[in-house]
Parts: structure tokens; C-alpha cells; sequence
């Protein structure tokens, strides 16, 4: 994102800093947390897949599938 300094002058201010800045705390940005098994399961059923299937989609297996549901593991962010 680009802003104007006083005298015409343009800086950038990438995401990070800009959330960061805008925080009234002046806190870091939140970092991104695993889905609750609530969720996997309610997106999945939405989707309209079986647990296999949705394991498939994602290239893990349905026993990981099935821990990731059953609250046993947490799902990775990259799933």
C-alpha cells in the first residue's frame, strides 16, 4: 500500500506493518491457528465428502483424517 509523506513524497507500507500500526494496542498481527475439529468435520459434510475422500483431496491419509476429526492431532495450516 502506498501513502504520501508530508512534501509529496511516497513510501510503502507492506500488510504486516500496516495491521500492526493499525492495532490500538500496538500488538503484533495474530498468527494463524489449526481449525477446531468442529469445523474440519462441518466443512467436510458441507462439502459433501466422506472422510476418505476428503483425505484424498488434501493427499493425507484417512486415519489422519479421522485423528484431525477426532480431536487427536491438529490439523496443519498447509492442509
Amino acid at each position: 500500500m502506498k501513502s504520501r509523506l508530508e512534501g509529496g513524497q511516497a513510501c510503502t507500507v507492506s500488510g504486516a506493518e500496516q495491521k500492526t500500526r493499525h492495532n490500538p494496542a500496538n500488538a503484533r498481527p495474530m498468527k494463524p491457528e489449526a481449525p477446531d475439529l468442529s469445523k474440519i468435520r462441518a466443512a467436510r459434510k458441507a462439502a459433501g465428502l466422506t472422510q476418505s475422500e476428503a483425505a484424498a483431496l488434501v493427499h493425507a491419509k484417512m486415519r489422519t483424517w479421522q485423528d484431525w476429526e477426532g480431536g487427536r492431532r491438529k490439523m496443519p495450516l498447509a492442509a
